[in-house]
């Protein structure tokens, strides 16, 4: 009787562990990195970003605004590279192979309410080389009539291959 009482309590801590594992691994898988994009952002205003077909050094980016308010973002951004698992601010170049320093455009961009807006940045013009590996980019957006009020969008995306661009 012994032996049956101890066989159903390992079958009972087997089962209680299996669940256990079951639910970490389905939370792991929930909270992948294609979401992280709208985990990160913590707003309802989200970026999806890929690399052009025709080339790797055109990003291109898609920004919702599941909101009922305008929102204006600029060209500016912030690019990051994942080393070690840290995130590391990438440089802009200052200036242009040709000696012309680089700037971003102060142009206004309207993100209407409930729509979404698409755009790309060609990653070879502003930075030096980018090589292979998981980046992000971080776009600002604010209220037009309540400038106090921004939101801060992460993208991610991987340059994949073995040597990047340069």
């Amino acid at each position: 009787m012994i032996k049956k009482k101890r066989s159903i309590f390992i079958l009972f801590i087997a089962t209680v562990l299996v669940i256990i594992v079951y639910f970490v691994l389905l939370t792991n898988l929930f909270i992948s990195s294609s979401h992280m994009d709208y985990l990160e952002s913590k707003s309802t205003i989200v970026m999806y970003t890929n690399l052009s077909a025709e080339s790797e050094n055109i990003l291109n980016f898609t920004l919702v605004n599941n909101t009922d308010s305008l929102y204006v973002y600029g060209t500016s951004f912030l690019l990051y590279k994942r080393v070690n698992r840290i995130w590391r601010l990438i440089p802009i170049r200052r200036e242009t192979d040709e000696g012309h320093l680089i700037l971003f455009s102060l142009v206004g961009h309207h993100l209407q309410p409930n729509s979404y807006s698409v755009g790309s940045i060609d990653l070879s013009f502003l930075f030096e080389s980018l090589d292979i590996g998981e980046y992000r980019i971080i776009k600002e957006l604010f209220q037009p009539n309540a400038p106090e009020i921004k939101e801060r969008i992460v993208g991610r995306f991987t340059i994949p291959g073995t040597t990047g661009y340069n």
